[in-house]
């Protein structure tokens, strides 16, 4: 597998993760959860984890 592949398939599951989570999860992930910054294909955007699960916090493209 490839890096670009790894990051593609961690976005489409924080984003799962996100979009499925309570708004309280969604708060502590952002407040307390582990940030990991990240670019990919011309966005940048950053993923926090939270008691072992990712959430995809922003996912915007980069503009030059």
């Amino acid at each position: 597998m490839s890096a670009d592949h790894d990051i593609g398939m961690l976005v489409l599951v924080a984003g799962l993760h996100f979009r499925s989570a309570r708004l309280r999860t969604r708060a502590a992930a952002w407040l307390f959860g582990r940030h990991q910054p990240f670019e990919h294909i011309g966005y940048r955007g950053r993923i926090a984890w939270w008691r072992d699960r990712p959430y995809l916090l922003t996912f915007r493209e980069v503009t030059p």
